[in-house]
C-alpha cells in the first residue's frame, strides 16, 4: 500500500547527468552527459540567503529528491526543468523499500543592486 502511494507522487521527470571523458583533437576533456531520466518527488527543505559583499548575494536552497533505487553517485548532477541541483548526499529511505533519498542543493547567485 505504502509503495503505491509513494509511486503516485513520483511525478517529476528528472535527468541524472554523469561526468564522462570525451576525446577531442586537443586531448581528453571531462563533461557531464545525460546518463538517465527517472521519475521523482522533489521536496523543498530549507533556504539560506548569504550576502558576501555590497553587490553580491547567493542563496542555497536544499531539496530532498525521492526516487526508486537507481545507480547514482554523489558526483552526478541532477537537472529538473533546466535547473541544476548538486548532490550533497544519498541515503536509503529506510521506511520505503526500493527507494532512495537524494539530498541536493540549488545555488543561485545575484550580482549588482539587490
Amino acid at each position: 500500500m505504502f509503495d503505491k502511494v509513494l509511486a503516485s507522487r513520483l511525478n517529476n521527470r528528472i535527468e541524472i547527468h554523469r561526468e564522462q571523458i570525451i576525446q577531442g583533437e586537443l586531448g581528453d576533456k571531462r563533461e557531464y552527459k545525460l546518463y538517465k531520466k527517472v521519475w521523482a518527488d522533489i521536496i523543498p527543505l530549507s533556504a539560506n540567503s548569504i550576502t558576501t559583499s555590497e553587490d553580491f548575494e547567493y542563496t542555497d536552497t536544499k531539496f530532498k529528491i525521492i526516487m526508486r533505487k537507481v545507480d547514482i553517485n554523489q558526483a552526478d548532477i541532477i537537472y529538473y526543468k533546466g535547473i541544476k541541483y548538486e548532490i550533497s548526499h544519498i541515503i536509503p529511505a529506510f521506511n520505503k523499500n526500493n527507494y532512495i533519498e537524494v539530498h541536493c542543493i540549488l545555488k543561485k547567485e545575484y550580482y549588482g543592486e539587490l
